[in-house]
């Protein structure tokens, strides 16, 4: 429906005649009319008006946005749009990994070849072969092509990956781009490929002009490799066929390891934190610390050297390089036109609380005592107050959950400034895959989104939250 049939409905939905409704509103009689009409488009910010003085009900509110803003956008980039809202949503409810599998511990095959046939027989197999492989490897490795849309496959596997983090296992995770971007799927895959980055797995990915389509005669599309098994499966009729033959696993596993050629990482760090020392050079090293300070850009860009001097840890290869590093990086980040840095109230609230900084290694970085936590937080006040762009979600506005962390919204938001800033800008070591010119786009369109329909405190209001906080860190 056009925004004016939906407009037309909800005023009739209200039970009065068009004539009050004017009256009521203030908005011009003829107004009215060409608006449902489809003959003009009703200001946004009378629209917005609207919502503030409550003429309409929430549901109804939602309804005028989605068709409002369809019409701004285009349908199919205000698809993707709300879909990086629902991403976000649904990734943060999944974070930290804590499922049971008591109920999927029983299963053990009698056969070296077993056929599965429903869901929850898939679900058993896939739990022995994680297990399997996750308990009785001293180095644990998986391979898989599965599809992120296989959505109980990946949540399944990465509570599970999550679960064994201790052991450092090596998955190999292949998925498929769209060449033209014009779906939901390569966001998608961007989406779920961060809280794979998180627990410091890659993603590798292939460009196809179809996406991920399963083709319908497919029999099993997809699989997983471990050292010890394989599962052939098709993650949309929920069969499969599991391989425990040691000679047909490994010639699969060949097989599958000849196709890496054509996969492109999607990041690109160490995979043992712990080696960065050995395995980089000073230069390097310097680097990869900066990439995980760089997580919550707002808090260490007001940072001065004694501060660092106390939240750095002093074994850090390269640590001067690191700091000179550091710095450069955030005086192009506060420059003269700095983008936006979107952040939640709790989010700030947890740093706070713990003075950790998300995300960051204790190897690269100690908690903030209060004193300095507080003082940090001035540093934000003084910025913001000079022009800086960092805006707090409305936890009451923005339907985000609350356990929402503060680095992983930055993580997922600032991908347009990654993508079009190159390697050497914030994040830009993620995301090589994707349709750059589409992504940054869709990234932007959901920006400007949440400035125009106002989902953030305002400034006031975020300076009253933010001195609150620093007040409550200076008592302790």
């Amino acid at each position: 429906m056009s925004f004016g049939e939906v407009f037309h409905d909800c005023i009739e939905e209200k039970g009065i005649p068009f004539i009050q409704f004017s009256r009521d509103t203030g908005l011009n009689r003829g107004l009215v009319h060409n608006i449902w009409k489809g003959n003009k488009r009703l200001p946004e910010h009378t629209l917005q008006e609207l919502f503030r003085n409550k003429v309409f009900l929430p549901e109804q509110e939602e309804r005028l946005r989605e068709a409002y803003y369809a019409e701004v956008y285009g349908t199919e980039a205000f698809e993707r749009l709300r879909f990086i809202q629902s991403a976000l949503r649904r990734h943060a409810q999944l974070m930290p990994p804590s499922p049971m599998f008591g109920h999927l511990g029983s299963y053990a095959p009698t056969l070296s070849r077993e056929i599965v046939t429903s869901e929850s027989a898939l679900l058993a197999v896939l739990y022995f072969v994680l297990r399997t492989e996750l308990d009785n490897s001293d180095t644990p490795w998986l391979e898989s092509n599965y599809p992120f849309a296989a959505t109980e496959v990946d949540d399944f596997t990465y509570a599970m990956l999550g679960q064994y983090k201790h052991k450092k296992p090596q998955f190999y995770h292949s998925v498929t781009f769209e060449a033209s971007g014009k779906t939901t799927l390569n966001l998608r895959n961007l989406f779920s490929a961060v809280r794979y980055f998180q627990l410091r797995h890659n993603v590798y990915g292939t460009i196809s002009e179809q996406g991920d389509y399963l083709p319908p005669d497919a029999l099993y599309p997809c699989y997983f490799i471990s050292s010890r098994h394989v599962l052939l499966f098709h993650p949309e009729k929920n069969n499969g066929l599991l391989l425990s033959e040691p000679e047909i696993v490994q010639t699969i596993a060949l097989s599958a390891a000849q196709q890496h050629t054509l996969h492109t990482a999607m990041a690109q760090f160490s995979t043992d934190e712990m080696d960065v020392q050995q395995v980089f050079s000073q230069q390097a090293a310097a680097q990869q610390a900066l990439g995980e300070f760089s997580a919550l850009p707002c808090l260490g860009a007001f940072t001065d050297r004694g501060m660092l001097d106390e939240i750095l840890c002093p074994d850090i290869p390269a640590r001067n390089a690191f700091i000179d590093m550091l710095y450069s990086l955030y005086q192009r980040l506060r420059g003269d036109s700095p983008a936006p840095h979107f952040h939640t109230m709790r989010g700030f609230e947890e740093f706070v609380r713990t003075g950790k900084f998300q995300e960051m290694s204790s190897r690269i970085a100690t908690p903030a005592p209060p004193k300095m936590r507080g003082e940090l937080l001035r540093r934000i006040c003084s910025a913001i107050q000079a022009g800086a762009q960092i805006l707090l979600l409305d936890d009451r506005a923005l339907p985000f959950p609350n356990g929402l962390g503060l680095e992983y919204f930055n993580n997922c938001l600032l991908v347009a400034g990654s993508i079009s800033e190159g390697e050497n800008a914030y994040m830009g070591e993620f995301f090589h895959v994707a349709d750059r010119q589409t992504t940054t786009q869709d990234f932007n369109n959901f920006m400007g989104y949440i400035l125009r329909n106002q989902f953030h405190l305002s400034m006031e209001q975020t300076l009253n939250y933010l001195g609150d906080l620093a007040a409550r860190c200076e008592d302790e």
